[in-house]
């Protein structure tokens, strides 16, 4: 019985840890992406406005 009781909580901290790591993984993807969207579209601001 406390082997099994004992497996569950290991289960449950895993399965929390994985889904954690996964919305970090998120948040940090998300932030890059965003970053690196505003970074291209300044880039390309700047040659529009370079051309003139």
């Amino acid at each position: 019985m406390f082997s099994a009781s004992l497996l569950y909580l290991i289960l449950i901290y895993a399965a929390a840890s994985l889904i954690g790591l996964l919305v970090l993984w998120f948040v940090i993807y998300t932030a890059v992406r965003a970053a690196l969207t505003t970074h291209r579209q300044a880039l390309a601001q700047e040659r529009r406005e370079g051309g003139r």
